[in-house]
């Protein structure tokens, strides 16, 4: 039997001789690791932190057959702009424009303070539009709804914990995009012709007469990821201030001290 090691997300294999340290494979304290074994029944086992439960590796996790082709979960950058990067890939084959679209968000703060007020967001717009231009600023349903309106497309959101999509924009527009969102992460969800593809024969956006199927295709990997526990309870797990280390529970919590300090960089531990 052989085995590898892999940690931090994507995970990436752990290289170097058998004498380096952990810290010197580039492994930090409380990492997430991996442990692949391969038999002939291809088991695995994860070993992982408090708060998150090992996925299954039976079940294929990121795509399924449709429509003839394989529907697929493009997996985000983890890096608090893992929403605009989703949006960026499935609207412009882009990932990396997540600047342009939080200046999209703020610009259009700014420009409708009547409609996208404090009770809406939680604080003064002007506040919330300087915000949201920060890298660290986690995106949410504001923002999708926003982004829906601006590229005239409505965005189906898929939530792992409970299986249900979103609709922002639901029958407004003549296309549909598709989310996975695992209750602290957005991914980007689209369809290619056969599994080793290359990315430029992907489809990801829909008219509205073929998305139907599609839309059950992605709830069904959501299905997936739920029974593998790819998901966030938010109400209960557990952050710490990436500023001033304090131990925080659920989004409740995170939010409220960002309003009290300004302190918006968390991880999870």
């Amino acid at each position: 039997m052989t085995q590898s090691i892999k940690f931090g997300f994507p995970p990436k294999l752990v290289t170097g001789a058998d004498t380096d340290t952990i810290s010197a494979c580039g492994i930090k304290d409380g990492e997430q690791l991996i442990v692949d074994r391969n038999t002939t029944l291809g088991a695995s086992v994860e070993l992982t932190k408090p708060h998150t439960v090992p996925a299954s590796k039976s079940i294929p996790a990121t795509s399924i057959p449709v429509n003839g082709g394989i529907l697929v979960v493009r997996e985000m950058k983890d890096d608090n702009s893992c929403l605009f990067r989703s949006i960026g890939y499935l609207l412009e084959n882009n990932p990396e424009i997540s600047s342009k679209l939080r200046n999209v968000v703020s610009s259009k703060i700014l420009a409708d303070p009547i409609h996208y007020n404090a009770a809406i967001l939680g604080k003064d717009p002007s506040v919330y539009a300087s915000w949201i231009l920060k890298p660290n600023s986690w995106g949410g349903g504001i923002e999708l709804a926003i982004l829906s309106e601006h590229y005239k497309v409505e965005i189906d959101l898929i939530d792992v914990a409970t299986t249900r999509m979103s609709r922002l924009g639901e029958n407004q527009y003549e296309s549909r995009i598709f989310v996975m969102y695992t209750g602290i992460h957005y991914d980007a969800i689209s369809w290619t012709p056969a599994e080793n593809a290359p990315h430029d024969f992907e489809q990801r956006l829909f008219k509205n007469q073929e998305a139907d199927d599609i839309a059950r295709g992605a709830i069904k990997l959501a299905e997936i990821w739920k029974t593998q526990r790819k998901f966030t309870n938010m109400v209960d797990f557990t952050l710490k201030c990436g500023i001033c280390l304090l131990p925080l529970v659920g989004e409740k919590d995170a939010r409220a001290h960002a309003s009290s300090t300004g302190h918006t960089s968390f991880s999870e531990y």
